[in-house]
This record gives C-alpha cells, sequence and structure tokens, in this order.
C-alpha cells in the first residue's frame, strides 16, 4: 500500500510574528504619499492612494507566515504544486471581474477587525487555518463579496489541502470505496467477493485499496473543474453550496466505479489493456 504522510509540523517561534510584521510594516506605510488623486478603482468611498496602499502594505506584512508557510508546503514533497493551478485560475477570474473590486474606508474597518482577530487567534489556529483565515481577510479589502463565489473555492483549492485531506480522510474513504466495491461486485457481478479491511478478496487473491484509491486526488480534481465552471457562469451562493455537495457525491460514486473496474482487472476477472491501470 502506498505509505500517506501527515503534513510537516509548523515551525515554531512565530507567537509574535503578525504582531512583529505589522511593525514592520510602520515605516513603509509612513513613506507613502498622500496625494488627492484617487485610487481609479470604482468605489467612490476611495479618496487617496494612502489608505488602499497601507491597508495591503500592512495585510502583506502580517500573513508574511502564511506565506512562507505556503512556498514550504509547496516544495516539502507532501504535497504536488498542483493548487498553483487553481491559484492561477482564481486569479485569471479575479481579473476579469477586477472592475467589480475595489478598496474603500468599508472594506478598511472590515479588513481592520478580521486582522485583529487573526493576530489575537494566531497562537491557536492551525496554519492552514490561517491561510483560510488571511485569504478572507484579504478577500475582505477588495470587496470579494462582490465576486462569483466561485473563486472563492478555487482560492481554497489553491491551498496545499490534498495532503491534510489525504492524512485525516483518506483511511475513511478508502474504507467507504472498499464496502462499496464489495457491494458492487457480489450484488451485480455475482462475484463471490469478501473484504477484509481494506482489501478485497476473491478467489483467494487479494486486491487492495490504497492511498490513490481513495479518491482525494478525484475529488480535488473534480472540485476544481465545478468551481471554474461556477466562477464562469456566476453562480450565486445559495444554489453553489447544494451543488456542491451533489457534485462531491457524484466524484466519490464515480470513484467507487473506478475502484471496482480495477478491481475486475488487477483480479484477473477481467483482460483489460496495461494502460488502463499503471503504477
Amino acid at each position: 500500500l502506498a505509505a500517506v504522510h501527515p503534513p510537516p509540523p509548523h515551525p515554531g517561534g512565530e507567537l509574535s510574528d503578525p504582531i512583529f510584521f505589522i511593525i514592520l510594516a510602520c515605516p513603509v506605510v509612513n513613506a507613502i504619499p498622500a496625494p488627492l488623486a484617487e485610487v481609479g478603482l470604482p468605489d467612490p468611498g476611495v479618496r487617496r492612494w494612502r489608505l488602499p496602499l497601507a491597508m495591503l502594505i500592512v495585510l502583506a506584512f502580517a500573513f508574511w507566515p502564511v506565506w512562507r508557510w505556503y512556498l514550504l508546503r509547496m516544495n516539502d514533497g507532501s504535497d504536488e504544486p498542483m493548487g498553483l493551478a487553481a491559484l492561477g485560475l482564481a486569479a485569471w477570474f479575479l481579473w476579469q471581474e477586477r472592475r467589480r473590486l475595489s478598496v474603500s474606508r468599508r472594506s478598511f474597518v472590515d479588513a481592520s477587525i478580521g486582522l485583529v482577530v487573526y493576530t489575537l487567534a494566531f497562537p491557536f489556529m492551525l496554519p492552514l487555518v490561517r491561510a483560510v483565515v488571511a485569504f478572507g481577510i484579504l478577500g475582505l479589502a477588495i470587496r470579494m463579496d462582490r465576486v462569483s463565489p466561485g473563486i472563492w473555492g478555487l482560492l481554497f483549492l489553491s491551498l496545499p489541502v490534498v495532503a491534510t485531506l489525504q492524512f485525516y480522510a483518506g483511511c475513511p474513504l478508502r474504507q467507504a470505496t472498499a464496502v462499496g466495491a464489495e457491494w458492487l461486485l457480489t450484488t451485480v457481478a455475482s462475484m463471490e467477493v469478501t473484504r477484509t479491511g481494506t482489501v478485497l478478496w476473491w478467489q483467494g487473491q487479494p486486491v487492495g485499496i490504497d492511498a490513490p484509491c481513495s479518491g482525494i486526488r478525484m475529488l480535488w480534481t473534480g472540485l476544481v473543474l465545478h468551481f471554474l465552471l461556477a466562477a464562469n457562469y456566476r453562480v450565486r451562493l445559495l444554489p453553489l453550496m447544494g451543488l456542491t455537495v451533489g457534485a462531491v457525491v457524484v466524484i466519490v460514486l464515480a470513484n467507487l466505479l473506478r475502484a471496482t473496474g480495477l478491481f475486475l482487472k488487477e483480479s484477473g476477472a477481467v483482460s483489460l489493456p496495461a494502460w488502463t491501470h499503471e503504477g
């Protein structure tokens, strides 16, 4: 069976990181001139460059631990850099909807409150939770409530979540896949298949449901396509929530059918070309 590695531990000694980096940002913010020209975004609440630039600089410094963790996770081998594709799609859709984005005094207040909460809760949050909160605060800062919720889904999937999901949800999904495959094979195919944990037995030959067969990567890929379509067609939040649940169910069932078909090949019950299941 393929080994499943837990997410790497978060390096310690960062309890004061947000405050420390906010302090570092202060000289940069004070050096920003305050011209009378507007930012050029459609929100009339923005009157000067100083407010939006100061806020974005402070947020960028305050979330430095998140950016560092993100880069480490993308390069430590526990997660393939698959999230960069989702991040690129989210950035492309944000560019398409850039006229809906703005930085105003209201968003400044919302982001400031979020930053205070983030700073106070920083020592108690897991790195992945910090990243989700950081993305949320940045969204508040540029009024991302005006854009398609599908973009939020792409941003979440851009985080290094595959290894974490594999570690926590991989085993339950493998177990569920084995149970479902056993039922299909015995009920539909009328095969005398027995199951021991995540191993299926037929005519004395074991076929294991290993980590790749849990369907985590298939789920991630399917949800990226789901949120891409949702962002493209600007599906609203409530319909999107229902569609997302349906998409997860469909993807899990599709993985069950895939695993059942692979069992037929690996057990020798059906002869299929080698390219149908390599490795």
